[in-house]
């Protein structure tokens, strides 16, 4: 978002507490106004730049973070890897083992 700052001839520090979520910091800086209200900034600064005669401040993204992609596959949600249901045949043979057991105790009590 745009800022406009009316300032007396001078230099001056540009310092950014915080950076938006998603963006880097960006480095300090010094500019100077002259009497004519140029603004010039020293050679080399990547985060600033002159258009029109309006110092331009560039916000840097951050690279995403293997967090970040961490977080990003939590959010998805897993595919089921198992079931809760038993089985029918698996039923059937408790059912056929139970009877069994159950028959072969009657059988031996009779004797």
């Amino acid at each position: 978002q745009s800022h406009v700052i009316k300032l007396l001839p001078g230099t001056y520090t540009f310092h950014e507490e915080a950076a938006p979520n998603g963006y880097l910091k960006v480095t300090d800086f010094e500019f100077t106004i002259d009497e004519n209200g140029k603004v010039t900034v020293k050679e080399g600064q990547k985060d600033v730049k002159i258009v029109d005669g309006k110092l331009v401040v560039i916000d840097q993204r951050k690279d995403k973070t293997p967090k970040d992609e961490l977080k990003k596959e939590q959010k998805q949600k897993l595919p089921k890897s198992g079931t809760q249901a038993i089985h029918p045949m698996a039923g059937l043979a408790m059912i056929l083992i139970g009877l069994s057991v159950f028959g072969s105790n009657i059988r031996f009590r009779k004797n």
